[in-house]
């Protein structure tokens, strides 16, 4: 289960772990009932171990609401520093 909550034009994403993310990193996010939240995002910072955070664009609801998932994208092959999560 993701959860994510926004402040501004950041958004917040709350995953298990983050032990396998680097800021940097590009991730797809799926399912969440406001279109603004899907998409592939760039990761801004990893706060902990259990959150990241994007740049959003627009104003949705917060916290997004939808069966939320996420996946490592393969933009950070292609323009990233590193392909450990590739």
């Amino acid at each position: 289960m993701t959860k994510i909550t926004r402040v501004g034009a950041t958004a917040t994403v709350q995953v298990a772990s983050t032990t396998a993310l680097s800021v940097g990193q590009f991730v797809i996010i799926a399912g969440a009932n406001q279109p603004e939240y899907n998409g592939e995002f760039q990761i801004l910072t990893i706060p902990n171990g259990t959150t990241f955070t994007i740049a959003v664009v627009g104003t949705p609801v917060s916290p997004a609401t939808g069966t939320i998932t996420y996946a490592v994208s393969t933009a950070y092959c292609r323009g990233g520093t590193t392909t450990a999560a590739c």
